[in-house]
């Protein structure tokens, strides 16, 4: 029976002690069926964690020996929440961990608790967790506290200790965990606390002596892990030797041996030994590896195993498996550990895996054997091909003039053992011998080719084999014929030429083969498989148009008619389908023609009646599809990258320099966009022609599907074809609506029994299946966002089209929906397309406002929804949004709130961690650009607001036009050297309340609670913002000239306004007066350029400029009723300034207070300006060019 840890007084502020008792009574409360009583015992759980309650954990140890009176459950969960709570301490900072808080002698007592009970209880399950609690322990307290826990664990699992066998692999399990845990040991010491006066810092002796406290534990920790490594290999060579030879007991010696061969791995990745070195000893661990996996692999030869029972070598094979398995994976820890003196060994172990295991054993052998071995044995001799030490490059590096005869004779060393290795590869690689020929082949026919059970799927369920073929394609795919093939890769990286050559060879001789029979068929695809995922390895041994022009283009055109009407043999489909994917991975090395009827027969081949034929068609198509897509995007940046800009001559003329070395570069680039270009052509030529067919041969095959993921490839080919052809669509778009409604009413169905299967079964299952359904859903989502937004008013005025696209955006914008969270961006995407697509609000856009409110309400998409209701207000449906004003102010109010907190976050600097001495250098804290973007949504749409109802919303967003005055008059923020992101936002929020000045100027002062030191600051902010002239403005990027252009003026504009009506005293400061000036006068010499701005922005187009984006138009139109346009601003300007000018003193000391502050440019301008001057010739721009000061560009760098 375990002690109870004693209770004491509680120190003050400390929590109070817990009984035994009293943690009993919540833990069972916490496996309560009742959601109430659960819930609360397990926030009392969580205090009593958090806390360090005295006598919390204790308890639960306690609870956990109680086998005989306390249920099974219980024990669990209570070890459970003691194995958590040491670890989720680990996981805090210094300060935080509720470990360092347990008392010393509580933690003695759950220490011996957990290590006893380990021995001890009779649940597995439980001693599971006991082990993960010593493990979550062993971070904190070894060695420090705990320095013979590794000896101790160790001595348990001796098979001359006195406790039974089961116990005995729990102590090595356990030390295994440990082993694996302390590859995350941070050392760490918590510093004493200051003494009075210290103000939180710690004294240099102190500190020298933590130091000194660390490298003392380091050393210890080194000498600790460094003991257990002979007695644990001795440990398992003992067993395994006892196991190999079928020693009595046997059946218990190969669980020890594979425990003790994994703790040793784990050992080995944690062992602190440099890296030319390896353990001593660790050649004797070797030699036993290399032997045991020789023994395990022909055990068939052995008189030991011969003489088992039929049942007993079943299992004797299961954990010589297992065993076979754990070896590797040391083999594998010291190779990647110790790269140089195990390069001595590399001949060994690649005679190992190679010629006693790929090349000796057949296939059906091979195959027979656990995945996990077969991965195994591929992954070392992959990553033998790729370790950097054993290429030819590094193992004959000459040996550097300068370093001492020790080094060099190191290094010397280092190199002679790494030549070891490197040899033994290049032989691996080489003909000589027909090694790489047999290597070859054993890799293809015992991995890569199909299995039996492969082919069986095939028939029963094509479109489970289709996606188990799709998921062995991914990048984190990890079994064996995935490996296989990146093992050839590999080879092919390593060997070159001779590597290709058998590859090859191998491809030829299965192809000549005649008659063929179904084993050189399935040789023959797995070939042409590795032959297309090493394709850029062995496309100078074969000329992809001849191979294609001589018998993959005379296979499938001959096939055809078999594939489309008839019943094709299983063996012909394989090869069938083989050749439709080399098309689709190797097709870009087709000439024109040859791509352009490749294209058509793959299309074809959807209409397959083998459904894995059909489904490789589509992922075919698809990769022809996706590379002309690719190009056009090479076209777009080419055009958006050589698009003439205008721009002042002499700065031309200053980088004439670097564009005459550009032309150099830029015929080349010339010829290949001119290739390119008519490689799109043809090929676009090519799919217009086959649209018909390909969409026809999509929705057919959908119906003919049952798998979600096999809808979703279809869609996602139907997506791409839409983007590629673009408004060339719409002849096909009957097609296309036609087949939309039975796809959503699929898609429909597939959600109901996936909801369905969620209510009777629940767990990971439902999970998956929902998964899947969000997949379709979001396929559907992009074939209609793509198709809205190259047809707009075309597509959403078919009601076939608009009868999905409205019921899907309620399904998938529905909160309470079980797809919400995954669809709702994607859905935000069609509803922007589809709104700016109408030329007004029709009654579907108005049926998805309650879900538009739901949204706005959880307040987590902001950034998505403004934008939304601007389209809304823009097409006139303000009537419709007025219910939910209150709200669209709150959402408002709430995202500029948050956003001033980012704001703040990023300019501040945090403080230390409560007693951490020293202070670290702060970590950075960007302005997120989340923030940045809801801010601005934010800001247009109260911008459109204003415009729109300038009478009404003044008093309507009251309290968001005065939280963003306040971010702008926060002391914190400085009005210069922020963020750019900051200064964007800065500069979205002045241009809302900025118009809202201009309506009334008497409501700036109330904007900052007619605070004069905020009204100072904000001004600031307003001049500064407001002046800024940013690199791309100057240099002619035609955007960002006319939006600095259209800022100045409306800044300049409310700014008069604010003079004329004499609401704000602090402009009469001297230095902002000058510096309203200087604006003015700027946007005053802007005015020609501002209205050739308008003009430009009078002729949009609304179908070539405007995409026929109704909410554009409608906005273009807002801006063209702009008051900042029709304002005359020199002459509001001259009043304004004359305004100031009386309370300088007059015109004359105007100037002279100018000149004191401001450039001969503007101080003459200004006298213009007063005189009635309204034409310049100078812009300022040469002098921001050439003037001392670099300008900043918009993106922040300089």
């Amino acid at each position: 029976m375990l002690q109870a840890f004693p209770q004491q007084p509680n120190a003050p502020g400390t929590a109070s002690p817990v009984s035994i008792e009293q943690v009993l009574q919540t833990i069972q409360a916490a496996l309560s069926i009742d959601g109430p009583t659960r819930s609360s015992a397990e926030q009392v759980l969580r205090t009593w964690e958090s806390d360090a309650a005295p006598g919390f954990l204790s308890s639960l140890l306690h609870i956990v020996g109680q086998q005989g009176t306390v249920d099974e459950a219980i024990r669990l969960l209570a070890v459970v929440i003691a194995k958590n709570a040491v670890g989720s301490s680990w996981r805090k900072t210094l300060g935080s961990r509720e470990w360092s808080r347990v008392p010393e002698e509580e933690k003695r007592v759950v220490n011996d608790a957990a290590f006893n009970l380990l021995l001890s209880d009779s649940s597995e399950r439980v001693a599971t967790q006991l082990s993960l609690l010593i493990t979550n322990i062993a971070r904190f307290d070894f060695p420090g506290r705990s320095d013979k826990l590794l000896q101790i664990l160790l001595t348990a699992a001796s098979w001359d200790s006195q406790v039974p066998p089961p116990a005995k692999l729990r102590a090595l399990k356990t030390l295994r965990s440990v082993l694996n845990g302390l590859t995350t040991k941070r050392f760490v010491i918590e510093p004493p606390a200051p003494g009075p006066g210290g103000k939180g810092m710690v004294a240099v002796s102190d500190l020298r002596q933590l130091s000194q406290q660390i490298n003392n534990e380091r050393e210890l920790f080194k000498t600790r892990i460094a003991e257990v490594f002979a007695p644990l290999r001795d440990l398992f060579l003992q067993h395994c030797e006892a196991f190999l030879t079928c020693a009595p007991g046997w059946d218990l010696h190969g669980p020890f041996a594979k425990a003790a061969v994994s703790a040793l791995t784990e050992l080995i990745m944690l062992t602190p030994t440099p890296s030319d070195t390896i353990p001593p000893g660790t050649e004797q661990l070797l030699q036993a590896i290399h032997k045991s996996c020789g023994t395990i692999t022909h055990a068939a030869q052995s008189p030991a195993y011969a003489a088992l029972s039929a049942q007993d070598k079943e299992k004797w094979q299961g954990h010589g498996g297992r065993l076979y398995e754990r070896m590797t994976r040391c083999v594998l820890a010291l190779l990647d550990n110790y790269p140089i003196p195990f390069a001595e060994f590399v001949p060994h172990f690649l005679s190992l895996y190679v010629e006693n295991a790929l090349i000796s054993l057949d296939a059906a052998t091979v195959r027979s054997m656990r995945a996990k071995r077969r991965v195994l044995i591929v992954r070392f001799i992959a990553k033998a091909l790729l370790n950097p030490f054993y290429r030819p490059e590094w193992a004959s590096t000459p040996i550097p003039a300068h370093g001492t005869p020790e080094q060099h004779e190191q290094m010397r060393s280092s190199f002679q053992k790494a030549s070891i290795a490197h040899a033994a590869l290049s032989r691996m690689l080489s003909n000589e011998g027909g090694q790489c020929s047999l290597l070859v082949e054993a890799v293809i026919a015992k991995y890569v080719a199909l299995t039996p059970d492969e082919l069986e799927e095939w028939q029963v369920d094509p479109e489970s084999y289709a996606r188990s073929m799709d998921i062995e394609s991914g990048p984190d795919a990890d079994t064996p014929r995935p490996i296989g093939v990146g093992l050839l890769l590999c080879m092919l990286e390593r060997g070159g030429e001779e590597v290709a050559s058998a590859l090859v060879s191998l491809a030829g001789r299965m192809q000549a083969v005649q008659p063929p029979t179904p084993e050189t068929v399935l040789m023959r695809e797995a070939c042409y498989r590795c032959i297309g995922e090493g394709y850029t390895h062995v496309s100078a041994h074969i000329n992809f148009r001849s191979w294609y022009e001589n018998e993959l283009a005379p296979q499938l055109a001959m096939r055809l008619p078999e594939f489309l009407s008839g019943r094709p043999d299983l063996i012909s489909s394989v090869l069938q389908a083989r050749a439709l994917w080399l098309v689709g991975v190797c097709g870009q090395d087709l000439d024109a023609q040859q791509w352009c009827a490749a294209y058509q027969l793959v299309v074809q081949h959807m209409a397959s009646v083998d459904l894995v034929v059909a489904l490789t068609a589509v992922s075919s198509v698809l990769s022809l599809t996706a590379a002309i897509m690719e190009d056009q995007a090479l076209m777009e940046q080419y055009a958006a990258a050589t698009k003439p800009r205008a721009g002042m001559p002499n700065l031309m003329e200053a980088l004439s320099i670097q564009e005459h070395a550009q032309e150099l570069h830029q015929q080349e680039n010339d010829g290949v966009i001119a290739e390119t270009r008519s490689r799109v052509e043809a090929r676009v030529a090519a799919l217009s022609g086959s649209m018909s067919s390909a969409l026809n041969g999509c929705f057919t095959l959908l119906k003919r599907l049952s798998e979600v993921e096999s809808m979703v490839r279809v869609l996602q080919l139907v997506s791409v074809l839409v983007e590629v052809l673009g408004s060339r669509i719409h002849p096909h778009l009957g097609i296309i609506a036609a087949a939309l409604p039975e796809i959503w009413e699929a898609a429909s169905r597939h959600a109901s029994s996936q909801g369905a299967s969620s209510r009777s079964s629940g767990g990971d299952a439902a999970a998956s299946d929902t998964g899947a359904v969000v997949r379709l859903h979001s396929a559907l989502i992009a074939v209609l966002t793509h198709l809205v937004g190259k047809l707009r008013s075309v597509a959403v005025s078919n009601a076939q089209i608009t009868s999905v696209i409205f019921p899907l955006l309620q399904y998938s914008t529905n909160l309470g929906g079980p797809e919400s969270e995954c669809l709702v961006e994607e859905a935000f995407r069609l509803w922007n397309t589809t709104i700016s697509s109408m030329p007004e609000v029709t009654p579907q856009l108005l049926e998805l406002l309650p879900n538009l409110s739901a949204i706005l309400r959880r307040g987590k998409d902001n950034a998505a929804v403004f934008p939304i209701l601007e389209s809304y207000l823009l097409l006139g449906a303000a009537a419709a949004l007025t219910p939910l004003s209150a709200m669209i102010q709150e959402s408002l109010q709430r995202t500029i709130g948050t956003v001033t907190q980012a704001v703040l976050v990023s300019l501040s600097t945090p403080a230390p961690p409560a007693g951490a001495g020293v202070a670290a250098p702060a970590p950075s804290r960007a302005f997120p650009p989340e923030a940045a973007q809801e801010a601005m949504a934010a800001s247009a749409l109260a911008d459109v607001m204003l415009q729109l109802f300038p009478q009404d919303v003044p008093t309507l967003l009251l309290s968001t036009f005065k939280a963003m005055a306040a971010l702008l008059a926060h002391p914190a923020v400085p009005a210069q050297g922020v963020a750019v992101k900051v200064v964007n936002v800065m500069e979205g929020f002045l241009e809302v309340l900025g118009r809202l000045v201009l309506v009334n100027p008497a409501s700036l002062s109330g904007l900052v609670e007619h605070d004069a030191e905020a009204m100072a600051r904000f001004l600031d902010k307003w001049l500064v913002v407001a002046s800024a002239r940013f690199l791309e403005e100057i240099i002619g990027v035609k955007t960002m000239a006319m939006l600095g252009r259209f800022r100045r003026r409306l800044a300049t504009t409310s700014l008069c306004a604010v003079i004329m009506a004499d609401a704000c005293p602090a402009v009469y400061d001297p230095k902002k007066l000058t510096r309203i000036c200087a604006l003015a006068v700027q946007a005053v010499v802007d005015d020609a350029e501002f209205h050739a701005d308008q003009a430009d922005l009078d002729v949009l187009d609304f179908k070539n400029d405007l995409s026929e984006d109704f909410v554009l138009a409608k906005r273009l139109q807002v801006t063209r009723a702009d008051i900042i346009r029709t304002v005359n601003l020199p002459e509001t300007v001259r009043t304004a300034v004359h305004k100031l000018s009386s309370h300088v003193g007059g015109e004359a000391a105007l100037v002279e207070l100018m000149s004191q502050h401001s450039t001969p440019r503007l101080v003459s301008q200004l006298g213009d300006v007063m005189r009635g001057v309204l034409q310049f010739t100078d812009s300022g721009d040469e002098e921001l060019l050439m003037g001392r000061e670099v300008l900043p560009t918009r993106d922040g760098s300089m």
